[in-house]
């Protein structure tokens, strides 16, 4: 099951200080992210994280629990079992398997939501989604421009880029960056996403 940007936090969190096991990241993934998603609210959220090696960045993605126990209990009236959950940027991720040697921007949007990644020698540095309320290209346009902004260059990097239900003429992005149009799904797959 595939998760749209809706329906997922995304987080990037410092490396713990040492190496944790399985069980031992679920409690610590909570008290990193007990401040932004609220102490007494943590326990609403099911987080699951990439294995990352020592010392690099984790991403992690929250979901509501009450989220993923509707869908597990629809799925089992209907008959059937609910396998992998996983957001959307890890599935386009996993597609695209040539991002893991890139430097460059990755984004996946819908019509409602944008998720951007920096990502440096195959590696996520930077993560950021924000609503997008309209104009597609400007909102990433936007994005772009400030997160370039913050991190003091104005070197055109390629963006692959990734869609579903979004109909735009990326011209205005093109005169700035190398686009990479991974894949383009219409709104009937838009209607997929859960």
């Amino acid at each position: 099951v595939v998760l749209s940007h809706e329906h997922v936090r995304l987080h990037r969190l410092s490396a713990p200080s040492v190496r944790l096991r399985a069980r031992e990241m679920q409690p610590w993934i909570r008290a990193q992210l007990a401040e932004s998603l609220g102490a007494e609210a943590i326990g609403a959220w099911r987080f699951t994280w990439d294995d990352a090696p020592p010392g690099q960045p984790i991403l992690v993605a929250a979901a509501r629990v009450a989220l993923l126990d509707g869908l597990g209990a629809t799925l089992q009236r209907h008959g059937l079992r609910r396998g992998a959950v996983v957001p959307w940027l890890t599935a386009a991720w996993a597609r695209n398997p040539g991002l893991g040697r890139a430097d460059c921007w990755f984004a996946s949007m819908t019509p409602e939501r944008l998720a951007l990644l920096r990502i440096e020698r195959g590696r996520p540095t930077l993560i950021r989604q924000r609503a997008v309320g309209g104009d597609a290209v400007a909102a990433l346009t936007a994005l772009l421009t400030r997160e370039n902004a913050l991190a003091e260059t104005d070197t055109p990097a390629d963006l692959w880029l990734e869609t579903a239900g979004v109909t735009a003429d990326w011209a205005p992005l093109r005169a700035r960056h190398r686009v990479k149009l991974l894949a383009a799904y219409d709104a009937d797959a838009r209607a997929m996403l859960a």
